[in-house]
């Protein structure tokens, strides 16, 4: 159960799936949409902006600001999607952090396909911390986590090979 927070004034759960004293469905296409949109604490809310902040400018080096966009709003719609058919309804999934994970899957992919083994190393390294920290601190959603990683992994693949396909 979320409380009041003391930032905004508003209980959070009426926004995120209690409207006007009926609960909406975990599968509903408003809670999956408004989820990502939503944060319970400032500090929550500056620690996806940094990571968006950060993972935006690196993926820079690589790609346009529209391919990171792209992978940002391919994101947060697949992780709709397995809120919408994996999500457990007595947990409360909120944060953009699953969207975020997007970018730094793809940005797991140009360390890799670098071709130097310091990049490939750390790509491996940050990857399984992502994965081992998503496991192991509580009221983390490692569903959004996950297929929002997978995502960015899955993206950057094609359009890299695509693009790798297309110089030869």
């Amino acid at each position: 159960v979320v409380s009041q927070t003391d930032w905004f004034d508003y209980d959070l759960q009426s926004i995120a799936g209690f409207i006007g004293g009926q609960e909406i469905s975990v599968s509903s296409l408003w809670k999956s949409i408004t989820t990502q949109r939503l944060h319970d604490s400032v500090y929550h809310l500056l620690v996806n902006v940094i990571a968006l902040l950060y993972l935006s400018h690196e993926l820079q080096k690589y790609n346009s600001s529209k391919k990171n966009f792209l992978i940002y709003l391919s994101g947060m719609i697949i992780v709709s999607l397995a809120l919408l058919v994996f999500a457990k309804e007595e947990i409360l999934y909120i944060g953009s952090s699953g969207a975020i994970a997007a970018l730094l899957g793809a940005q797991m992919i140009h360390l890799y396909l670098s071709g130097d083994k310091r990049n490939k190393a750390a790509a491996i390294e940050v990857s399984l911390l992502f994965l081992v920290l998503t496991i192991v601190i509580p009221h983390i959603s490692t569903l959004m986590h996950l297929a929002g990683f997978i995502v960015g992994l899955v993206f950057e693949s094609l359009c890299s090979s695509r693009d790798w396909i297309r110089r030869r």
